[in-house]
């Protein structure tokens, strides 16, 4: 944990209210914008390797580095179904529910994150939740993209870290006392 927050405190302002023109102007978010800008189109290349990992599951590209400190990937937990461009015809034709796993790699440091989500969609309404049971499918999933990552020498991160909260830290949507380690690495517009 302390590895992480050496990192986090060296692109956030210890104790400056997001909304302070010293937010914006301190040495650590300069650092912040360079950093995510070093990684701008990386995540082509990782999509690739995830998807020549899981060659038989849809790989999707969600990352957006202007406004977040990750690359994120979802994966279809369904082998060779493609993914539709209209998320309630892909959700309808899964028959109302599809699992995906999220994965996260931070732009900040050596980590990575990972979990399971099941989304369903019935009578107009989208419901998420994690997915915690994971089946023989979702094991030997989580088994090489824990190999990618280990190969690449990025860290997992457990919940119990991801959790913690850094009190002096406030980001652009989270105030004081609400910022974690998870939200500083990878996204603030999640939480776990």
């Amino acid at each position: 944990m302390n590895e992480a927050l050496a990192i986090i405190y060296n692109f956030f302002p210890k104790g400056i209210a997001f909304d302070d023109i010293k937010y914006t102007t301190s040495k650590e978010y300069a650092r912040l914008c360079n950093k995510r800008s070093e990684f701008e189109g990386e995540s082509k290349f990782f999509a690739k390797e995830i998807q020549r990992t899981l060659p038989n599951y849809a790989v999707v590209d969600w990352t957006n580095l202007a406004e977040y400190n990750c690359m994120q990937f979802k994966v279809l937990i369904l082998e060779n179904q493609k993914i539709i461009d209209d998320d309630i015809q892909l959700i309808q034709a899964l028959g109302g529910s599809r699992i995906d796993l999220m994965l996260y790699v931070s732009v900040l440091g050596d980590f990575y994150y990972y979990y399971y989500v099941q989304t369903s969609y019935h009578d107009g309404i989208w419901k998420f939740k994690d997915h915690l049971v994971r089946n023989e499918e979702m094991k030997r999933i989580s088994s090489k993209i824990e190999l990618l990552m280990s190969g690449k020498k990025l860290i997992k991160l457990e919940d119990i870290i991801c959790k913690h909260v850094v009190p002096d830290l406030e980001t652009e949507l989270l105030n004081f006392g609400e910022v974690t380690i998870f939200n500083c690495l990878f996204t603030e517009i999640e939480t776990v």
